[in-house]
C-alpha cells in the first residue's frame, strides 16, 4: 500500500516515488516494506540453492526457526529509516541523510547518548531476540550483516538525529 505526499503524518517510511514529474508522490511505509523483505526473504531461504549456501555458511542444517529469524533481520534491515533525516531526504530536504549510519551510530558507535540506544533497543524488542545468539559475538554478526546490506559497514559520522 502506497500514499500520496497529501497523507503527511510522522510515520516512518521506506520509499517514495513518482510516476512522472508531474505526478504526485507516494510514499511505502516502513513497517510494510519490512514486512514485505521479511516475507521474501524467508522464501528465498526456502530455494534448494539458497538453503545449501545459508546452511554451508553456518556449517549445519538449518531449521525452521532459522529461517524465521533470517527473515525477521532481513526485516530490520532498513529500521534506520526512521530517523528524522531520513524523512527529511524524502520530502527532499536533506538528499544526503542516510539510514544505516544512524542505525549502527546507535546500535554499535559510542557516541549516542545510552537513553536513545535504551529506546531503540525497546522499540527493536530486543529483549524479545537476544537469547537467540550464542554469545554476543554471534549478534554483532547478525547485525553487521543487516547493516552491510549496501556493500559495507557504515562509518557512524555524527550523531543521529533523534527525532
Amino acid at each position: 500500500m502506497t500514499r500520496n505526499e497529501t497523507s503527511g503524518g510522522a510515520e516512518a517510511l521506506a520509499k517514495s516515488f513518482r510516476e512522472s514529474e508531474t505526478a504526485p508522490r507516494h510514499y511505502l511505509g516502513l513497517i510494510e516494506h519490512s514486512i514485505d523483505v521479511a516475507a521474501v526473504a524467508e522464501a528465498l531461504a526456502e530455494l534448494p540453492v539458497v538453503r545449501r549456501r545459508l546452511e554451508a555458511l553456518a556449517g549445519r542444517a538449518l531449521t525452521g526457526a532459522d529461517t524465521a529469524r533470517f527473515g525477521f533481520f532481513a526485516g530490520l534491515h532498513d529500521a534506520g529509516k526512521a530517523n528524522g533525516g531520513f524523512r527529511a531526504r524524502l520530502r527532499g530536504e536533506k538528499p544526503d541523510a542516510g539510514h544505516i549510519g544512524p542505525l549502527w551510530a546507535v546500535l554499535c558507535g559510542d557516541s549516542a547518548p545510552p537513553a536513545l540506544r535504551k529506546r531503540l533497543r525497546a522499540a527493536l524488542r530486543r529483549r524479545d531476540w537476544k537469547g537467540w545468539f550464542a554469545c554476543a559475538r554471534d549478534e554483532t554478526a547478525w547485525w553487521n550483516a543487516v547493516l552491510a546490506h549496501h556493500g559495507s559497514l557504515p562509518n557512524p559520522g555524527a550523531p543521529p538525529d533523534p527525532r
